[in-house]
């Protein structure tokens, strides 16, 4: 009889233990299936940040091919190159460092340096 206790009290214990590590494991599956979920978030977000600055980087790039041409035509000692360094210098006020008006500088060609860049 004496054995027959030690094995029931065994076997109560054993499952007490089993539905400890049950209880631990569905717990753990949780917070894996959790962090795989905000592993896919985060994934997706980078992709979508990695698309938005790639567009960017073109835009950057072109942008910056096109200023490099306009600005090879600024080089110094020709009056009316001049006109289009000053419109690069001063592009916010609509003014041409010469005190000429946005007007005076549109007949000379820098209108169109103004719609260069569209963002």
């Amino acid at each position: 009889m004496l054995a027959s206790r030690t094995l029931l009290d065994n076997t109560k214990s054993h499952q007490q233990v089993a539905e400890t590590i049950r209880k631990e494991y569905s717990r753990l599956n949780d917070e894996v299936k959790t962090l795989e979920t905000k592993g896919t978030e985060y994934k997706n977000a980078v992709e979508s940040m990695d698309k938005v600055m790639n567009k960017e980087f073109e835009s950057n790039t072109a942008f910056l091919n096109e200023f490099t041409k306009v600005m090879s035509n600024t080089e110094s000692g020709n009056n009316t190159n001049t006109l289009v360094y000053d419109y690069l210098s001063h592009p916010i006020d609509g003014t041409l460092a010469d005190g000429r008006g946005a007007e005076s500088g549109a007949d000379r060609g820098t209108a169109g340096l103004r719609g260069g860049r569209a963002g």
